[in-house]
């Protein structure tokens, strides 16, 4: 019978003393959690967790045992077993005639200190023909600020040899983004902590539409941990998160509490055969201005904006910023410089008088947008202007301008 409450101090203890008895009497399961795809809510993988369940105590939470494995030097053993056990239950779902799913293992920093960890990967794929797409590779972020050079050689030992690499617990340390620098990843798993205050703080939806916007054009692939709610997932969804995890969606079980024809079912399991076909489709950064061009890694948006200036005291405009997109606007009206616009704007009395009428608008509006068109050099061009701040006799606008056609 497990236990409902135990001290800390004492399960610690028990665990380190009662490890190798876990290890030799088979007290260590693996459970799986299943990972939808968000555009069709169908299952397109598995995570392994691991769980000790103790004859005495019940399920041992993993914090526990994973810190003491950790600092006995004895965690390569729990990951090796983890590793086989997956191969083969992969084998099983393969000949079972139901529907299967490649399934991700985690390692720890260790693992790379302790053992060759992808020689034992390879090994127990050998041992059980498992398909390299079928065993992907999560490593936490941790892991990897720990031991850069030893775990950035072996992603690519990894990768060079087709395994999928994740970066696990995206953005719980303080060196996300530079690991995404250094290395290359398949996928990141963003962390769970940001969905806490999902409801109550604005910022968790901000900080992950950033982070998956960030990944789109990095060309990473992007799921969210710790989904228990339908609008989570909805908001995931349409941030073009591409994959979802957590009780939402299912909690992690073992293998013996599968119901194939229920849970392995092709009707809520996604084809192997369109991993590809969506992984593509996940790609469309649904949070770009020009979502269908081709992915690059250029930062600058294309939409032609600029930022103007109004001194109130010289009467003038001045460009404060222009883009590239919004220079090449200019030019078709056969304006070579932003000097030279700025000279048209201040000088050329009805155009003047427009954009004075236009940017009172805008103020008084305070953030509405403001629609205006207005010829230039025979070209018709449509706007749309923004009040940003007011300083003395300085104001400042943000403004959109588009051709018409």
């Amino acid at each position: 019978m497990a236990k409902p409450e135990y001290d800390y101090d004492e399960i610690t203890e028990y665990v380190r003393t009662h490890y190798e008895e876990a290890f030799e009497k088979g007290y260590f399961k693996v459970y799986y959690q299943p990972v939808v795809r968000a555009l069709t809510e169908e299952v397109c993988g598995y995570e392994a967790l691991i769980r000790w369940i103790d004859p005495k105590y019940g399920t041992i939470p993993p914090f526990f045992f994973i810190e003491m494995l950790e600092q006995q030097k004895q965690i390569h053993r729990l990951d090796e077993f983890v590793i086989e056990t997956v191969c083969s239950d992969l084998r099983d779902d393969f000949e079972s005639g139901f529907a299967y799913q490649p399934i991700s293992v985690n390692l720890s920093r260790l693992d790379f200190e302790l053992c060759d960890i992808k020689a034992i990967a390879d090994k127990c794929r050998a041992k059980y023909r498992i398909p390299v797409e079928y065993l992907v590779i999560e490593i936490t972020e941790s892991a990897i600020a720990s031991e850069k050079a030893r775990i950035g050689e072996k992603i690519q030992e990894f990768r060079r040899d087709g395994y999928q690499v994740w970066m696990d617990d995206f953005g719980s340390g303080y060196s996300s983004l530079n690991n995404l620098q250094m290395y290359d990843f398949d996928e990141i798993k963003i962390d769970m902590n940001f969905l806490k205050d999902f409801d109550t703080n604005d910022k968790s939806k901000v900080i992950i539409a950033s982070i998956v916007h960030m990944a789109k054009l990095l060309g990473i692939h992007t799921l969210t941990e710790g989904v228990e709610t339908k609008e989570q997932f909805e908001f995931l969804k349409k941030i073009g998160c591409e994959k979802i995890q957590g009780y939402y969606f299912g909690k992690p079980k073992p293998v013996e509490e599968f119901i194939r024809q229920i849970d392995c079912s092709f009707d809520t399991n996604e084809n192997p055969k369109y991993k590809d076909f969506y992984d593509k489709i996940g790609m469309i950064n649904f949070l770009s201005s020009v979502p269908l061009r081709p992915t690059t890694r250029n930062v600058y948006n294309n939409l032609p904006i600029s930022i103007i200036v109004f001194n109130e005291k010289t009467e003038s405009f001045s460009f404060l910023f222009a883009n590239e997109a919004n220079v090449k606007i200019l030019e078709t009206a056969g304006i070579s410089s932003l000097q030279e616009a700025e000279r048209i704007y201040t000088e050329r009395e009805d155009l003047k008088q427009l954009m004075l009428d236009v940017i009172k608008k805008a103020e008084d509006s305070g953030t509405e947008r403001i629609s205006f068109e207005y010829k230039l050099n025979g070209r018709e061009f449509s706007s749309r202007i923004r009040f940003i701040a007011r300083q003395g006799k300085k104001t400042a606008f943000g403004i959109v301008t588009r051709e018409k056609i």
